[in-house]
Formats: C-alpha cells, sequence, structure tokens
C-alpha cells in the first residue's frame, strides 16, 4: 500500500510540473494568438465620398469597416477576413441585442476584399456601435470588438 501512495505522489508530482520541450518539438511554435484589443483602434474618416467608422490595427490593416456614403440613406459594412460564400446573402452586424442583417453579396467585395453588406442606415445605428461590435456571416464572425469612443460613434452616427 505504501508503495502504491509513492507512485502516485511520484506520477502527481511529475504531472503537475512544468515540462520541458522536447527534442522533437524543437523548432515547432506555438500557435499564434489572436490580436488584443489594445493593438486595435477606432478611426472615424470622412471626405466628400462619405463618413467611416474603421477599426484598424497598427499596422494599418482593417478589421471592420462601417461607411455611409454622402447624401445616401445606405450602410455598408465590410469585413476584409471573411471569405465569400456562394449559398449565404446575409451579413448580420451590431452590439449585445441590436443587430441588423444587411445584404450580402456572395461575391465578396473586390474593392476592399473580404465581404461587405449593405442596407438602408437603420433607426438603431446609435444603438449598433454603442457597445462591443461584432458581425457574422454564415459560421464566420468578427468580433466582438471593443466598443467605438463614444465621441467617434456620435459624430459617425
Amino acid at each position: 500500500m505504501r508503495t502504491t501512495c509513492l507512485i502516485i505522489s511520484a506520477l502527481l508530482l511529475v504531472a503537475c510540473s512544468p515540462q520541458q520541450p522536447s527534442q522533437s518539438n524543437a523548432g515547432v511554435t506555438e500557435p499564434s494568438q489572436p490580436a488584443k484589443a489594445a493593438e486595435f483602434r477606432w478611426d472615424l474618416q470622412s471626405s466628400g465620398e462619405g463618413a467611416a467608422l474603421a477599426l484598424v490595427s497598427g499596422a494599418g490593416s482593417t478589421a471592420m469597416r462601417m461607411f455611409c456614403p454622402a447624401a445616401k440613406n445606405e450602410l455598408l459594412v465590410n469585413v476584409p477576413s471573411f471569405r465569400p460564400i456562394g449559398s449565404e446573402d446575409r451579413l448580420s452586424f451590431g452590439s449585445d441585442g441590436e443587430v441588423v442583417a444587411l445584404v450580402a453579396d456572395p461575391r465578396g467585395d473586390s474593392l476592399r476584399g473580404g465581404v461587405s453588406g449593405r442596407g438602408a442606415v437603420p433607426g438603431n445605428l446609435a444603438a449598433l456601435v454603442s457597445g462591443p461590435v461584432s458581425a457574422s456571416y454564415g459560421a464566420q464572425s468578427s468580433g466582438p470588438h471593443p466598443a467605438p469612443p463614444g465621441d467617434l460613434a456620435r459624430a459617425f452616427v
């Protein structure tokens, strides 16, 4: 009985102690971690073409972009990381319990990359950008991303 207890104690000690990488794992790197929220920032972009609220990385890549063309009652949401799906024609976008479905082009977005959804500017746009923002397209999702700063969200709306 005493021998069994010693063996079990030794196994637990070995199992709970940090392991050194073996030679067979040499050169193998851990899977990359998703980008941290602090690496992204919201940016309000305005031009004669319209206004955009974009979540951009320090390197300049865009995770999500909302765009309202000038003089149109239209909202376009683009997620460059989404891959087009031939049978999917809806991109959902929102924050917390507020969600809107936009019409997506299953061919993708040739100008911006990824997939864009388009529709009339929803009456609840302020609520859609007031908290952590997410988008989904088929089984793909982006977010939740940190909420845009209040001043940028208000200016965009």
